[in-house]
């Protein structure tokens, strides 16, 4: 059991592992000892084809002990996802109890934690800090619960204006993931219109020892928060970027000099540009933005298929021809990125407040991510 907390603790999520009526009912009888007074809800599902009784099994004790039960997928494998939810839901609904049925499990979480309007716990039971989930044949690589409970608690303290902790505490609790980060190289292809946002964040990063490379559509003066160590550059800059009849040229040198001088490149430039840089400067991650959220290319219920992604399953779903074309042709870039030699090709959507920054931190888990 793994529990965790918002800004100022009315919401408690705990994850366990929890799967049976047994443990069901311990689970129940323990969190209410510990939590007296406050709500509960509860996120599960059943597995397909096997532990058929379960569905009738665990309808019960959440309905007895919880005031809210939201069921989703978990595991159901060549079952549909939607079909085991409603053979469970009946069972729910005689005990009077408010139930929901949200197939995308990280749906499910966000909705769960959204909906607490009190002090409330939420259990997210069976999968713990699994990073798989059977569908078809296949498993799938998902983002954890632990995962999720933790970016939704976050968005949730956001919502209602929460201060996270003190200043200290919360340098304490970034600084890990800072220091992991230090001596990469991220190249970053600015959306249009999300220049200054995109700006602020390599800015902070930079300050915080990643080695930052911006790419951008236009010319014209740096944004503000590049004004100390932002520095403009053209493709023709020290034969920095050319393009030949194979495509582009680069010759690195030029970036390698001002990033060890503590300088922020600053290219012109598109999508095309920035594979090139990341490509011949084997960047640890390249980030480009689509016009919305790319995770959802294929529907909210099949979120999570895009979420993490090697080039095996990349080149499956590209074969296949059911996502749009944008999203398509940003993960064919992203697939180029990544054979080509870059770590991490990273698809975002623009608009969220700092997302450059959530996603060196870990904490935005939309987009879609490619690796080897």
């Amino acid at each position: 059991m793994e529990t965790y907390a918002n800004a100022d603790g009315s919401l408690h999520a705990i994850v366990d592992y929890a799967h049976n009526r047994l443990s069901f009912e311990t689970l129940f009888r323990s969190v209410r000892a510990e939590y007296p007074g406050r709500e509960m809800a509860i996120v599960f599902g059943c597995p397909g084809k096997k532990a058929y009784d379960r569905r009738r099994d665990l309808g019960r004790p959440p309905a007895r002990w919880c005031d809210r039960v939201y069921l989703t997928e978990e595991d159901s494998g060549e079952e549909d996802t939607l079909d085991i939810c409603r053979e469970i839901a009946p069972n729910v609904e005689k005990e009077g109890c408010p139930v929901r049925i949200i197939p995308n499990r990280g749906e499910a979480i966000r909705q769960a934690v959204l909906d607490c309007a009190g002090p409330t716990v939420l259990l997210l039971t069976g999968k713990g800090r699994e990073t798989r989930q059977k569908r078809g044949t296949a498993y799938i690589d998902t983002p954890t619960d632990v995962e999720y409970a933790q970016a939704f608690l976050q968005e949730y303290d956001l919502r209602r204006g929460l201060e996270r902790e003190s200043p200290a505490r919360a340098l304490l609790s970034i600084l890990p993931a800072l220091e992991a980060r230090r001596e990469e190289l991220w190249v970053v292809c600015c959306p249009p219109g999300g220049e200054e946002a995109a700006a602020r964040d390599a800015a902070a990063l930079s300050r915080a020892g990643v080695r930052m490379v911006l790419v951008r559509r236009g010319s014209g003066p740096l944004p503000a928060a590049l004004s100390g160590n932002g520095v403009t550059l053209s493709a023709g800059d020290g034969g920095l970027l050319y393009r030949a009849d194979t495509g582009f040229t680069v010759r690195p040198k030029v970036l390698d000099t001002l990033l060890d001088g503590g300088f922020l490149p600053v290219l012109e430039g598109g999508e095309e540009e920035s594979l090139a840089v990341a490509q011949a400067t084997r960047a640890h991650r390249l980030v480009l933005f689509t016009a919305t959220e790319p995770s959802l290319a294929l529907g909210v219920d099949r979120q999570v298929e895009l979420l993490h992604l090697d080039l095996t399953r990349a080149a499956e779903l590209r074969k296949a021809g059911e996502l749009p074309l944008d999203t398509d042709r940003a993960l064919e870039l992203a697939c180029r990125a990544v054979e080509g030699g870059v770590r991490r090709a990273v698809l975002l959507a623009p608009g969220a407040d700092h997302i450059l920054l959530l996603d060196a931190l870990g904490q935005h888990i939309q987009g879609i991510s490619v690796t080897p």
